[in-house]
């Protein structure tokens, strides 16, 4: 098993992808990124994709795992999450929308429906076929991959929820809020 980091280093002009071996914490090798202030990094469940969030412009690259080339077009998004085959990038939009990116095309398919505010948290089912986004308007949307629709709004949080994710089954979805819950939906 392997573990996936960014590192800065002083003698490295740039940050560095950094693979490890999970037991020992041994450098297998070390990538140069061409990703100003990466941030956040999410490697999908087939681990055929990595995709990294940056900071200030908000910006998600798609990497193959492999080669650690460039697979998809430069793209933003204040929330971000990669599908289990690293075929789809979900993105969380400031102005509540959501929008799938195909990561090999770059083409960009806006989802039907919306927040209210800023989406703050996106997470897929494990199967890639349900997709969860949370928001500023303290709200949970579930949406359906397939038909492309919102199935349903869910409202519980008192604060902004945050970081949707699911349950190895993908039957239940799983949000943390400012206001200290987290849910079970």
């Amino acid at each position: 098993a392997e573990i996936v980091s960014i590192e800065m280093r002083p003698e490295a002009p740039t940050p560095l992808l950094v693979r490890r071996d999970a037991s020992t914490g041994e450098e297998f090798d070390s990538h140069p990124l061409s990703v100003a202030n990466p941030g956040v990094i999410e490697i999908s469940a087939d681990g055929s994709s990595i995709a990294i969030g940056s900071m200030g412009p908000y910006k998600v690259t798609v990497l193959d795992a492999e080669t650690l080339q460039r697979t998809a077009i430069g793209t933003s998004g204040v929330a971000f999450d990669i599908s289990p085959d690293g075929g789809t990038i979900a993105l969380g939009q400031e102005d509540g929308t959501v929008v799938l990116v195909d990561s090999a095309s770059g083409e960009r398919t806006e989802m039907d429906g919306r927040h209210a505010a800023a989406v703050q948290g996106v997470g897929f089912s494990p199967d890639g076929s349900t997709l969860v986004t949370t928001g500023d308007d303290r709200d949970v949307l579930v949406w359906d991959l397939e038909t492309g629709s919102l199935n349903e709004i869910l409202h519980g949080h008192a604060g902004k929820p945050f970081g949707p994710a699911f349950d190895a089954t993908g039957d239940t979805a799983f949000t943390a809020g400012l206001d200290g819950r987290v849910i079970a939906w």
